[in-house]
Formats: structure tokens, sequence, C-alpha cells
């Protein structure tokens, strides 16, 4: 064969190659690709022109975009070494290095990408500023510094990548063919600067830049559906972040156009399918519409099946199809979408075997929703195997930054939630120890890093509280709002964030105003909500989350004021939370009990029948609506119980004596031994049995329920609010038995007495009363007279700090009762050790708060003698009420009701 013949042959299989690829990019037949596939390898192999050996790479990459052919994407990496083993030129290098990130986006090896890098770098230092090739050759070279950030977490490689791109846009020239990818990596890249530091202006370059991309892009072309998705994908950041530059609808019908405008085998359609989810279950979560979950559900079901097992976007498919599963529980109360998300995930997290972040935050979702499932249905091994999923994720990868935080955060949630459950302290303090570790990684200017580490501050103050609230020490929920308040000011920016910091300091101000009263946490924490409604809209999750958090602000503030308007208020804003929660939602449940509560206090202010038959109702509800075994429940059935307790103690029928020990019995059942929650349940069972007792001619059962209470009483926490009401218990118990078995150690007895008045004093000032009174009596019967009359100061002092402290409080006619009844057996205390002075005034103190009350009973609140047209004298009495408040000082403690 002649060289003439030889070149003719070779020029018509160039033309015949560059058309047959031609025909595929217009047409994406891939008949054409394999005969552009076919003409490429034969002039490679019998030229060995490095060249056509790039062109077979070009072409081969091609066709595995277009049908996602694993051997086709391994075949054009060989055909681009090859052609740089040949020349080392700088186009054929940036080739290489591109196939290289492709390769490392479906496969996961890192060392692929470092190839990737080193390549790219070598093309751009070969190539010259004026060569054509060399913006291309910088855009590749940041996109894969921007796959090195999401592998590495390391946030250089992303300031680096921004740097190149912003240098390409700008130096391009407008009419340079390449213009819609530069813009679009650009504002790919803008958009993981906006996952990293939550700066919206990020968002809004990145949203931008993509528009530019579609602008200058070919609608006619395979890359016009990738712009279109990518845009989509900005618009739901814009979403997702509050911004009012779109609409759901708009960014719903670009991720649409996207999916329509992409081949059903283009490689990338799984993506943009998983773009559309996004969007549908952003809305679902957002507005409450069940349509759009189960659309999301279906789009992400077909984007799992058209994608390859072992990829990265497969994984990113399942974790989301995973959100929306337990989003379709959460909100709709479809029970069997939990164990789906579970499942879910677990496949997902083969997927992203060689692709640790995405791995990671798998092991972290996968944690969370083990922790929900434990909430359903009570298995402690749901939250063992979350901790265990958590710590592997934390420990199997070099993480830094932000990724390093949220692996922290999320282990210490896992050790939070065992010990709420379990209540093994060594579970709090693990946790408590590695939020420490998360608030403690700032920046060098002091500030927070980024997002995850304004959330671990968030973190670390909710579980300040949490300790608090079995500790009982103020430094706890001092710190607790300090914390709050922190990440709060650093959250000022961010819209998404900053409405669940605002309902988290709200919850927290609310607790340390039940333990100690300061009216300025009241009215922090409403303020709180206030800016949390004014940020967010109606049908906003967190708003929703919070209705039920208002409600309770207002019943306590009625407490403090004893302003029926509040107590209405409150029950209004349960019953349009409850309204607006679905049957099935896990809310629900929470709220009924809330509202209950709120109904249950309105009785006692009001003594509606009606509010009281509508509280035992919605104990009841809230109880069906979870599952039989949900830990939850326990709380439900215990304030049930407590309503029976409630009418026993006012009708004495036996009746609803056993159906409370019936109800106490079933609630501690549900609950580990160690759980916080069933040593407080305990304390009541207890209590009751020892009513039934005393009741009872029977001398039988008395050292069981002795022993009962000195276990509960032991597992108590120092902090409890229950420890008031289990240690006077105990010590009544203990002088029953010395009066059936003629012996008992007295010391011991008066030793509980004074634990129980000194307890009630620092959290529960109605059991102080009471606690006081059961040991001036028993001091009495025994004849010592100067023990009674200690027990007496402590009740005198618990029943001043109860009228100074509350205008109408829950329970008040309970207590009031016994104020006065304790007047009359502190005379006598002191007539007998000489105390007259004390006794006379002791008595005109009580006849004065007696016609105090009188006065109020009838009529003489703030509220009526407004109404009555004394608006001044109202003024001056609510002013008296809060000097009493102030008076009594910031270490004073206030009655915390039993329910919920």
């Amino acid at each position: 064969m002649d060289s003439a013949m030889t070149q003719f042959d070779e020029e018509d299989l160039v033309a015949r190659a560059d058309l047959a690829r031609t025909e595929f990019l217009r047409t994406g037949s891939l008949d054409q690709a394999d005969e552009a596939v076919r003409l490429w390898s034969e002039l490679a192999a019998v030229t060995g022109n490095a060249d056509y050996f790039d062109e077979l790479g070009s072409i081969l990459l091609d066709r595995y975009e277009a049908d996602g052919g694993r051997g086709g994407l391994q075949e054009a990496r060989e055909a681009y070494e090859r052609a740089v083993a040949l020349d080392r030129d700088p186009a054929l290098l940036n080739n290489l290095g591109n196939c290289l990130r492709v390769c490392f986006r479906e496969l996961g090896d890192a060392s692929v990408l470092e190839a990737a890098r080193l390549v790219l770098e070598e093309a751009v230092e070969r190539m010259s500023t004026a060569d054509e090739d060399r913006l291309l050759c910088l855009d590749n070279l940041a996109n894969v510094l921007g796959d090195a950030f999401r592998l590495s977490g390391d946030p250089d490689y992303l300031e680096r990548a921004m740097v190149l791109h912003l240098d390409v846009v700008e130096t391009a020239a407008p009419e340079n063919p390449n213009m819609p990818l530069f813009w679009n990596n650009l504002a790919t890249c803008a958009q993981e600067m906006y996952a990293e530091t939550k700066d919206p202006e990020h968002l809004r370059a990145a949203v931008d830049g993509f528009r530019a991309a579609v602008r200058h892009g070919d609608a006619g072309t395979r890359e016009h559906g990738l712009w279109l998705a990518n845009l989509a994908s900005g618009y739901h950041d814009l979403l997702d972040h509050e911004d009012e530059g779109v609409e759901f609808d708009e960014a719903i019908a670009v991720a649409e156009e996207a999916v329509r405008c992409t081949a059903i085998s283009d490689v990338d359609r799984p993506r943009r399918l998983r773009v559309l989810g996004d969007v549908l279950r952003l809305r679902c979560e957002r507005e409450g519409g069940r349509a759009d979950g189960d659309r999301a559900v279906e789009v992400y079901e077909e984007a799992r099946f058209r994608d390859r097992p072992g990829s990265s976007s497969r994984a990113a498919t399942g974790h989301n199809l995973a959100l929306v599963h337990e989003l379709m529980y959460q909100r709709f109360g479809v029970v069997e979408g939990l164990d789906t998300a579970l499942e879910v995930l677990e496949e997902a997290t083969e997927d992203a075997e060689n692709f640790p972040p995405l791995k990671a935050l798998c092991a972290d979702t996968h944690a969370t929703f083990l922790t929900s499932r434990y909430e359903r249905l009570g298995a402690v091994e749901d939250l063992d195997r979350a901790i265990a999923v958590a710590e592997q994720s934390a420990t199997g990868g070099s993480f830094e930054g932000r990724t390093k935080l949220k692996r922290l955060r999320t282990v210490a949630a896992a050790y939070a939630h065992r010990f709420t459950a379990t209540g093994d302290s060594r579970d709090q303090d693990r946790a408590l120890e590695l939020f420490e570790q998360a608030a403690a990684a700032i920046a060098g200017d002091g500030l927070p890093q980024g997002p995850e580490g304004r959330a671990a501050l968030h973190d670390l103050g909710v579980m300040l509280r949490d300790r608090f609230k079995h500790s009982g020490d103020q430094h706890d929920i001092d710190r607790a709002v300090t914390s709050l308040r922190a990440s709060i000011e650093h959250l000022a920016d961010d819209a998404r964030l900053l409405p669940r910091g605002l309902g988290s300091l709200a919850r927290t101000l609310s607790v340390r105003y039940q333990r100690f009263g300061a009216l300025e946490d009241l009215v922090e924490a409403l303020a709180a909500l206030d800016r949390l409604d004014y940020l967010v809209a109606d049908h906003h999750p967190v708003r929703m989350e919070c209705r039920g958090d208002r409600a309770g602000l207002l019943h306590l503030r009625f407490e403090r004021t004893g302003s029926s308007a509040d107590l209405d208020a409150a029950i209004a804003a349960y019953d349009e939370a409850v309204e607006k929660t679905p049957v099935g939602a896990t809310a629900r449940a929470g709220l009924l009990n809330d509202r209950a509560t709120c109904l249950q206090a309105r009785f006692q202010h009001g003594g509606d029948h009606n509010d009281r038959e509508n509280a035992e109702r919605a104990f009841r509800e809230a109880a069906r609506a979870v599952a039989s075994t949900a830990p939850e429940r326990a709380i439900y059935l215990d304030n049930l119980a407590l309503c029976h307790s409630d009418r026993y103690d006012e009708q004495r029928d036996p009746r609803h004596l056993d159906a409370a020990i019936d109800l106490f019995q079933q609630a501690m059942s549900l609950l580990p031994e160690s759980a916080p929650d069933r040593m407080r349940i305990e304390v009541n069972l207890t209590s009751a049995l020892w009513e039934r007792w005393w009741l009872s001619d029977s001398t039988e059962g008395l050292e069981s329920i002795v022993s009962a209470l000195r276990r509960a009483l032991a597992a108590l926490p120092a902090g409890s609010t229950s420890r008031a009401r289990a240690a006077s218990n105990l010590a009544v118990a203990l002088e029953a038995q010395r009066g059936v078995a003629g012996e008992a150690d007295v010391a011991e007895t008066v030793a509980l007495h004074r634990a129980a008045c000194e307890a009630g004093m620092a959290s529960d000032l109605g059991w102080c009363l009471q606690a006081a009174r059961k040991w001036g009596r028993a001091a009495a019967v025994r004849g010592a007279w100067h023990e009674a009359a200690e027990a007496h100061e402590w009740g005198l002092d618990a029943a001043r700090r109860l009228f100074a402290l509350q205008t109408v409080r829950r329970h008040k006619e309970g207590w009031l009762r016994q104020a006065t009844g304790f007047a009359d057996e502190v005379v006598v205390t002191y007539l007998k050790i000489s105390r007259e002075i004390a006794a006379v005034q002791v008595l005109e103190e009580s006849r004065a708060q007696i016609l105090s009350e009188a006065l109020t009973r009838n009529g003489m609140s703030s509220d009526t003698l407004t109404a009555a047209g004394y608006p001044e004298l109202a003024s001056r009495y609510a002013a008296a009420v809060e000097r009493l408040v102030r008076m009594d000082g910031a270490s004073r403690a206030v009655l915390v009701g039993r329910h919920g």
C-alpha cells in the first residue's frame, strides 16, 4: 500500500469518525457513538498517533456519560493515558486530568483524584498564557480542587478552587464557547462555599452563575439539562435559606424541565431526578403537602433504579430518599416510613463505601433515625446501635474542620439520648465532653467555625439544660443560656438555623424561670418566640414546634399574674397547634399532653368540670397516639394517673386511687429501671401505694412500701423536683412503721423530714409546706416541741413565699387550706415552748393572708380592678405583687408543676 493511499484512507476515516461523533452529540444515538469508537480505535491502532488516542478517549467518555457503561470509562482512561505516554502535550494532559476526575467521582478512589490534580497542574505549567485551552485546563483543575475539598473537608482546597474559577470567568471572552461551562462551575463552587460558611452572598452568587450558564448555553445541547438542574439546585438552597428571591413553583418547573430534556440513558439523569426530589421534599417539609412527599419518594426511587450501585450519586439519592421517608413518618404518621428509611440508609452506606464524607453523612443520619425509632418503640438496643454507628463514623476517617465538628456532635447526641433513656451518668458525661470539644473548636478570630461551630454551641447549651434538669446546679442552666445566646448572636444571618436556636433559647429560659422565678427570663423567652414568628412562615416546621412553647410560656405567665386571658390564650394556642398537626404526626401526642395540662390548670382556677373532662380525654388521646411501647407514653399515663390522684384527694373515692396506681404501674413498665422519668413516676406510685395502705386496716405491705420509697429516693438526682415528696413520704412511712413494729430510727426520720423541706424550698414550695406540716405533726406526737418548731419555721417560710410569689398557682386551693390550718398548729407549738409573742404574730399574719385571699376571691385582682374602672389601683396592685416577688431575691424557687 503506497503512502498516498494510506493518507487518503486516514483522512477518510478521520472524516467519518468526526461525522459519527457529531451525529451522536446531536441526536444521542448510541449507534453513532459506537461507530465513532470503532473508527477512532482503528486509526489509533494503525497509526499510533497520540491525537487519535486522545480522540478515542473523548468519544469513549462521551458515550459513558450517555449510557453509564463503566467499561467505557475505564477504556477512556486507558486511551487518554496512551495518548499522554506518547506526547505530554498540555491539551492531552488536560483531557486525561478531566477523565481521572470523572473516574474518581464514579469510583471513589482518592489516589485517582490526586493523580488528576498532578496531571492538571503539569498541564497548566506547560501551557502558555496565550493558549486557548488554558482556561479550560484551569477550570478542570479548579473542579478537582473542589472534589478534594469534598473528600477531605479542608477549606483551603475550596478557597483555591474559587480563586481559579473567578480567574477563568473574568478572563474568558464573552464569545468563548465554554462560557456556560465556566459559569456553571463557578456557581457550583460558590454553592459549596455557601454550604461551608452559610454566607447568603455565596448562595446568591451561585444562583446568578447558574442563571448565566443557562443564558449563555444552547437549549438544544445535552448540557442544557445540566445547567437547568444546577439552577434548580441553587433555587432549592435559596428556598432552604428562606430567601424571597424564588418560589417553589419556579424551582420545581426548572427541575422538571431539566429532567424532561435529559435522555433516559443519560448518566446524569439520576442526579437531575434527585434535584427534583430535593425541591419536592423541601416543599413537603415547609408546606405540609403529602402529595409532594409521595411524589418525592417516586422521583428518588426512579433515580436510584437508574443509577449505578456503588456510585456517589446513588448513595446521595438513597440518603435523601431516607430523609423523605422519615419526614413522612414525622409529619404524617406513616409508621413504616421510619423502618423503610433505615433500610434505605443501609443500602446508601454500602454505595458510599468509597466516599468517606458521604458515608459519614449516611452514618450520622442512620444514628439519628435509630434514635427516632427508640422514641417510637422504646428498644434501648436502637440507642446502643446508634452510638456504635456514630462512633464508627467518627473514627473511620481523618476529618477536619466542619466535618470533624459534625462527627463530634452526632456522637454526643447519641450519648445524650441514651442518658435520657437510661439515666446512666457515664453517657451524660461522655456527651457533655464531646459537646465541649465541638464548642471549643473555634477559629483564630474567636468565632465558631462556620455553621457547624455555631450549631456546636447550640448543642452544648441544650445538653447543659438537660443536665440541669437532673443536677439542679444553677451553673449548668446559666451556662446553657449563655451558650444559646452566643449561638444565636453568631447565627444572625443564617435564616435556616436561627429559628431553631431561638426556640431552644426560649425553652431553656423557661426551664430557668420555672426553677428560679426571674421575670426577665419569662419576658426574654416570649421575645425570642416573637422573633422566631417574624422570621419564618406560619407553616415552617420550627414554628409549628414552637406553637406549644408559646402556649407553655403563656401558661407560666398566668401562674404568675393570675390573668385568665393568658391561660385562655395558651389553650387557644394549643388548640391551633393540635388542629394543624396531622393525626399520626409524632408531635401531636406531646401537644395533646401539654394542652391537657393547661385545661387542668383552668379547671383548678375556674372550677369548670368540662375543662377537667377535656383534660383527661386529651391525656388519654395522647397515650393512644403513640406506640404501646413508646417511652413518651409513660409521661402521658403518669399525667392521667395524677388526674385520678387529684380526684381521689377531692372525693376520697378509692376507685380513683386504684386507677391511679394501675396507670403509674403501666407507665413504669415502659421505662428502663434507671431512666430519670421512671424514678419520678416511682415516687408518684409509692406515694399512692402509701395512701392506699394508710386507708386499709391491714398492717401488711408497709415494709415493701418503705423499701420502694428508699429505692426511689436513692435513685433521684440531687436537683430533682420529686425529692421533697419522696423524702417526706419515706419519713412518714418510717414513723408509721415505728407505730406498727414499735421500732424506728428517730434520727433517720428527722433527717428525712429536714431533707424534704430543704429540697422543697429549692424546687417545690407546695411540697415544702406539706413536708413541714407532716414533720411538725410527727414531732408533736413524740412531744419534741423544739423539733416541731424547726419544722414549722420551714413551713412558715414556704407559705410566705407562696403568698408573695403568686396571685394564682396550680393547686393553690390545696396549699391555701394547708396554710390556714397550719397556722393553728404553729401557734400550739410556740405556746408549748413559751414563745407567746411569736404565736400571736403568726396568728395575725395568717388572718391577714386569709383576708387578702378573700378579697381576691371577691374580685380584687388586677384584671377586675381595671374592668371596674380603677386602672390606677390595678397598676398599684400589680406593682405591689411584683415588689413582693423582687424582695424574695433571685435565689428563690418557684413551684414546679408536676404535669409534663
